[in-house]
């Protein structure tokens, strides 16, 4: 007879339905008691008076389909495992443009950047100046779904009233802040990638909230078949403020605000294992630039290593570039140096290996460390390693650790 479907119910000999049968286009889903999965379709012969005459039948075995259909899911899916483990591999051997991730902190840094390039919610990357803030925005960029779209940065050097006919259209004044084609507005270029802004907290407050309302507008734009917004934008703030405890600017800037997350990039001088990778990645960048090969004494290390770096990694980078021009010795010169006793140190550290050059910082810190946080718990807290990692580097260097006394009786 006809279904509510329209499709004919039938009983097919040798076939029992099990529970969990059902319908679909194709024809009905059957379970049998064997464990094997088959499709049924039927097809009606009608006699002269249009009547049913018969049914003709085919049973097909789906089994092995569905296994299929299971065993491509799971590749489906593996794939996709895979290829997020890639781009975290990516980002820890990440080398273009100085990102070294040696120290700890750096490492850490680049992992949180690795999980925040899978979402488009809006950041912050704070830092101070020299620090690789947008060495880290383009970073998060290039491995996020959209690596194809366009990222665009915000001069904001430029006057109040230039920047907001640049980011916002109606220039009259042609490409002040970045060369676009056709004079259109930053956002407009930005549409279906990044708009970073760098120094957001430097930006008239009125104007970062005029970009954050445009943006907004912009990303809930309807779509057909309600598919993702090819025209939306992701906003990236930079900042020179440094972060609270539980990672956030405290600040009243709109743009800063409305971050859903902050990443503070550390300083050089809190860094210091990526100084010596980072001079020689700069070092051979030069070298292949320009052909002229020089080495690196164990002396420049060590001097290195001394400097505050006020500057940061690109105070790095452009002494390096110095000493490679002023160089003809086939040496790296660290004439450079403003200590006194800096021949000393040099005749010293030429004595050195690498290894016992850091190992010598390393305890430094460490001694600086329990000096001022006095117990490995609050060290390890500091210096973002494990408390049994503090305890072991204090054992190490012969560091005395407090001990814990019974409490007096009152």
């Amino acid at each position: 007879m006809n279904g509510d479907n329209g499709y004919i119910a039938m009983q097919v000999s040798g076939l029992e339905v099990l529970p969990g049968a059902g319908l679909t286009d194709s024809g009905i889903i059957q379970k049998v008691h064997t464990g094997v999965t088959t499709m049924v379709t039927a097809s009606p012969i009608f006699g002269d008076n249009g009547k049913i005459k018969k049914i003709i039948t085919n049973v097909r075995d789906i089994t092995e389909l569905n296994n299929l259909k299971d065993k491509i899911e799971l590749l489906e899916a593996t794939q996709a495992a895979y290829k997020e483990e890639l781009n975290e591999l990516k980002m820890e051997l990440f080398r273009s443009d100085g990102v070294i991730a040696a120290s700890h902190k750096m490492q850490n840094l680049l992992h949180t950047s690795s999980r925040l390039s899978r979402y488009d919610s809006p950041i912050t990357i704070s830092g101070e100046k020299g620090s690789g803030k947008e060495m880290i925005a383009r970073l998060i960029h290039e491995n996020s779904g959209r690596s194809q779209r366009p990222f665009v940065k915000v001069n904001c050097t430029l006057p109040a009233e230039l920047l907001i006919m640049d980011i916002l259209g109606n220039n009259a004044h042609g490409n002040q802040g970045q060369s676009r084609d056709n004079n259109i507005s930053l956002i407009e270029a930005a549409q279906g990638g990044v708009l970073y802004v760098e120094n957001a907290d430097q930006l008239p407050k009125p104007l970062q909230s005029e970009i954050i309302e445009t943006i907004e507008k912009l990303n809930k734009k309807p779509t057909l078949d309600n598919m993702e917004n090819a025209d939306s934008i992701r906003i990236i703030s930079s900042t020179s403020q440094r972060t609270d405890a539980d990672g956030s600017t405290n600040s009243k800037h709109p743009l800063l605000s409305y971050s859903v997350f902050t990443i503070e990039i550390p300083p050089l001088k809190e860094r210091p294992e990526d100084i010596p990778l980072l001079t020689k990645h700069f070092l051979d960048r030069l070298i292949r630039q320009y052909g002229k090969d020089i080495r690196i004494p164990s002396s420049t290390i060590y001097d290195f290593l001394q400097r505050p770096w006020e500057g940061n990694v690109k105070e790095l980078k452009n002494t390096i570039e110095r000493l490679y021009i002023l160089a003809d010795d086939g040496w790296l010169s660290d004439n450079f140096t403003h200590k006194g006793d800096a021949s000393n140190s040099r005749e010293a550290a030429k004595k050195m290996t690498l290894k016992s050059m850091l190992e010598e910082h390393e305890k430094s810190i460490i001694e600086k460390a329990f000096s001022r946080y006095k117990t490995s718990q609050l060290v390890a807290k500091a210096l973002g390693i494990s408390q049994a990692s503090a305890v072991r580097k204090a054992q190490k260097f012969s560091v005395k650790l407090k001990k814990r006394g019974r409490p007096k009786r009152g």
